[in-house]
């Protein structure tokens, strides 16, 4: 089995994958709600990725924007990720 984090010989920082970017994303973000700045300086991704990111977990129904707030909830279905992933990394001994 492969680990879903690569290391880059060059630098010795890990690449993450897709997956785990939406893990930490999701995460931290809970049913109050976070702010885009607050994705970005989290999850360590810059304001543009954070953008693409957030955009696709609206349309994949995993997160919600409250206009009025200007803030982004996780949903029902992100939670359902991230108890899946939670179970998965557990499996491949990457938690």
């Amino acid at each position: 089995m492969t680990s879903l984090v690569t290391h880059n010989s060059n630098m010795g920082r890990k690449h993450r994958s897709r997956q785990e970017i939406i893990y930490s994303i999701l995460s931290f973000m809970g049913q109050r709600g976070t702010t885009i700045t607050k994705v970005f300086y989290n999850s360590m991704i810059s304001y543009e990725q954070s953008r693409e990111y957030l955009d696709n977990l609206i349309r994949l129904g995993m997160v919600t924007f409250d206009e009025r707030a200007r803030l982004y909830r996780i949903t029902a279905k992100g939670e359902h990720f991230l108890q899946i992933y939670s179970v998965i990394r557990q499996q491949l001994g990457e938690e």
